[in-house]
């Protein structure tokens, strides 16, 4: 299982790496907390956080609006019981702008 862990983060890797656009991948402990695995530079670019800014302020879940907490958590659950999550929530950028962004 570790090895099956290890090739899909370096799979993620590869592909963030060959992305210019937004992206990032969300590690998912089993209690329910997250963090970023990685971002691309046009994550930062638009977000205007690091990889490190955002998991020292707590993970992926400190970027959704506070209206739209209660669907990233769903989500999160769906991801953890097996199901497949698509949806589009409110982060906010380290400005204070608001977008729109798949989960």
């Amino acid at each position: 299982m570790e090895e099956e862990l290890r090739e899909s983060e370096e799979r993620h890797r590869v592909i963030s790496e060959l992305t210019s656009d937004y992206n990032y991948t969300v590690h998912i402990n089993p209690d329910g907390s997250s963090r970023l695995g990685g971002v691309t530079e046009g994550f930062t670019r638009i977000m205007g956080y690091t990889l490190d800014e955002v998991n020292a302020g707590g993970g992926w879940a400190v970027l959704v609006h506070p209206d739209d907490l209660p669907e990233a958590t769903a989500g999160f659950e769906r991801v953890l019981s097996g199901q497949v999550n698509a949806s589009v929530l409110r982060v906010v950028t380290k400005q204070g702008a608001i977008r729109w962004a798949p989960t």
